[in-house]
């Protein structure tokens, strides 16, 4: 496990340039199609966080959003 959170934290430092025209807004709200839209009971566990752009957007909806990252460099 070491080794993949070694070259996560590495890989941290350009994942969001990398990935910046990427539509995490399109994203989310193609991934919302599947949940209940009673948003008050719904509650989303975000395995692999990254640097949280669909987090992000899921919560700005009012989903109540838990993400879970192994990379602190990502979360940073």
């Amino acid at each position: 496990m070491k080794t993949k959170t070694k070259n996560f934290n590495t890989s941290a430092k350009y994942y969001d340039f990398i990935y910046t025209k990427k539509n995490y807004k399109k994203e989310t709200n193609f991934i919302l199609k599947f949940f209940n839209q009673n948003i008050k009971q719904t509650k989303i566990l975000d395995l692999g966080t990254g640097t949280g752009s669909h987090l992000v957007h899921l919560i700005s909806k009012g989903y109540k959003v838990d993400g879970v990252e192994i990379s602190p460099m990502m979360i940073k």
